[in-house]
């Protein structure tokens, strides 16, 4: 590692010098001028995508994967169902060795780490171990005088490893606290029944800040979940998550003990920002919404909650930036058959992603550049002049065209055409403010309503036809916020890649809070972005009619989506729309 950053440096400063001495030829007469590479190869990336490492464990079944809190060079990673115990990797899982001297079990279900001095535990069904050396030598954790059926849950506090938390099938009423390495273990009467039908199917989640304070959830097929504050003494129910899911796993805001994501069997991902008293959905961007999805696995960055990545059963692994309110795609060519049972990541290089599979372990590197080292000369060329981009204008319908979209106007009393997502609060049909006929959609939080953090979304899926002349996306709204808009908001929404001038509502360009109301283009099926159409923090004097050309996505099943995002501070946002068309025209005979 150390002679690999050397000669990273040596190259560099060559590069430098080696430019220091062109200074003299390099002029721009004055005027701005871009300097461009006449005979540098073009950069050459290493391939971005999911790859398998550790051929030695292809096929076999990894059940989980830590990365070490300081050294994201050391990996460890338990293995199941093979009899090959623990596997540590000291070169960024370049090569993996087996780490079993003292461990008698080797089918494995959970790691569990605290930082420095570093101390992981590996549960099997039933028996406890613990390594202080890297898995260089195991000594057996002693839980009492009977030994388990099963375990079913184990914790650990991220910044006092001596704490250790577990949950067992018997006795099934009892919590297990240890704080001085599991030498000794301190027995508590615990919330209800705990037994679990799967070993380690429980989720434990301790604070970064207090390791008094934890939470427990039952498994992925009990919706039980519970907040101790005393270090499992006393325990208190948490309001249930939509009708009552189980949980998958758990991950908590390493600065505040309140906000908390819970990835959820068949309900995608939700958040917490008041300690469970309630919930929302923050599914959006994965399959289906969350809707029926099968979240596995769920990695929350401690230096940057906002940050965490999910894995999806059959759909591949999605990352969100923003805290849950949005997901993407995280990298492509995962196999879809194959099961991600754990993630993990450092935080000191978040975007290099490990994943413990049912088919060995995996990982995720986004391309990376490199110049080459070997160069003759730069040149100079003068800047183009830019070119104001047009604006365009609506065109009358030509004959033969037709409306892709189904109830655009909302009239249909079924409401089949179109999805209404539940959430904090949800759109719906509204009669009381329409533009034409009987009904509209109303999306956000209207006056007198709590305000809460909700998204408010209404979408539908449609497809063109590849040969079409043109697609074009007509739709009324009428937008309202109570937030205070100053021009400093704007900033975070004005990507000109994403937002060319014709495409944001001239009164949106004065401000953008954390409200947003906005119109996304999605795959179909996978329900990932293909463009933002709108984003906007605007109050219109009335009924405003946008248009925006998909024509350049003909010939795909999309998802047009309409949503109205409420942060739940300061004031409430919100938004009417109607009369949505997707007019596709044909193309004429023997012109494509």
């Amino acid at each position: 590692m150390v002679l690999r950053r050397f000669i990273w440096l040596l190259g560099m400063a060559l590069l430098c010098i080696w430019l220091g001495s062109l200074s003299g030829e390099v002029s721009s007469g004055g005027e701005m001028a871009t300097v461009l590479l006449e005979s540098l190869p073009p950069l050459a990336p290493t391939p971005p995508g999911w790859r398998q490492v550790a051929p030695e464990l292809a096929g076999v079944a990894v059940r989980d994967i830590l990365v070490h809190p300081e050294n994201p060079e050391i990996l460890m990673a338990c293995t199941w169902d093979a009899g090959l115990g623990v596997y540590v990797s000291e070169d960024q899982g370049a090569s993996w060795r087996q780490a079993n001297n003292g461990l008698l079990d080797l089918d494995l279900y959970r790691l569990a780490q605290g930082a420095l001095p570093w101390t992981v535990y590996v549960a099997s069904e039933n028996r406890l171990w613990r390594t202080s050396d890297g898995g260089w030598s195991w000594d057996y954790v002693q839980l009492g005088d009977a030994p388990f059926s099963r375990l079913c849950g184990l914790g650990v506090a991220p910044n006092l490893p001596a704490r250790v938390y577990l949950t067992a099938s018997d006795p099934c009423q009892a919590v297990f606290v240890s704080s001085d390495y599991g030498q000794w273990w301190q027995q508590w009467q615990g919330p209800d029944d705990q037994c679990c039908n799967a070993p380690l199917d429980s989720s434990i989640a301790v604070s970064h800040l207090d390791p008094d304070l934890v939470y427990l959830a039952r498994g992925h097929d009990y919706g039980e979940m519970y907040r101790s504050e005393d270090a499992g003494w006393h325990w208190t129910p948490l309001s249930p998550i939509a009708d009552g899911r189980g949980v998958n796993a758990l991950a908590l805001h390493p600065k505040d003990d309140d906000h908390l994501y819970a990835a959820t069997y068949e309900g995608g991902v939700w958040t917490t920002l008041d300690g469970g008293v309630s919930w929302q959905a923050a599914s959006y961007g994965l399959p289906g919404m969350g809707a029926d999805t099968k979240p596995t696995a769920l990695w929350l960055n401690p230096e940057d909650a906002n940050m965490a990545y999910v894995a999806i059963e059959g759909g591949g692994v999605y990352r969100t930036n923003d805290g849950g309110r949005w997901w993407q795609a995280y990298g492509s060519g995962f196999p879809s058959s194959v099961t991600v049972h754990a993630l993990a990541a450092s935080a000191r290089n978040p975007t290099r992603l490990w994943a413990a599979t049912s088919d060995g372990i995996w990982v995720m590197e986004p391309a990376r550049y490199w110049f080459p080292l070997v160069a003759k000369r730069w040149v100079v060329s003068p800047t183009a002049t830019p070119t104001a981009a047009a604006v365009p204008t609506p065109t009358p319908t030509p004959q033969g065209c037709y409306d892709a979209i189904e109830d655009g106007g909302f009239e249909d009393p079924s409401g089949v055409a179109w999805q209404l997502p539940t959430t904090s609060h949800s759109a719906a049909y509204t009669d009381a403010v329409v533009h034409s006929g009987s009904q509209a959609v109303r999306l956000g939080i209207e006056p007198l309503d709590p305000n809460v953090l909700s998204h408010s979304s209404v979408y539908q899926t449609f497809v063109t036809p590849a040969d079409a002349a043109s697609v074009t996306l007509r739709y009324w709204c009428w937008r309202h916020t109570e937030e205070e808009l100053t021009a400093g908001d704007a900033s975070w929404a004005m990507d000109p890649a994403k937002h060319p001038a014709w495409r944001l509502p001239a009164m949106s360009l004065a401000a953008m809070g954390d409200d947003v109301q906005e119109v996304l283009l999605l795959y179909g099926g996978s329900y990932t972005l293909v463009d933002i159409l709108d984003q906007a923090l605007v109050n219109d004097d009335g009924w405003v009619e946008q248009t925006h050309d998909l024509t350049a996505w003909r010939g795909k099943s999309l998802v047009i989506y309409f949503n109205a995002y409420n942060d739940g501070l300061k004031g409430r946002t919100w938004m009417y729309l109607d009369d949505v068309a997707i007019q596709v025209c044909p193309a004429e005979d023997g012109v494509e």
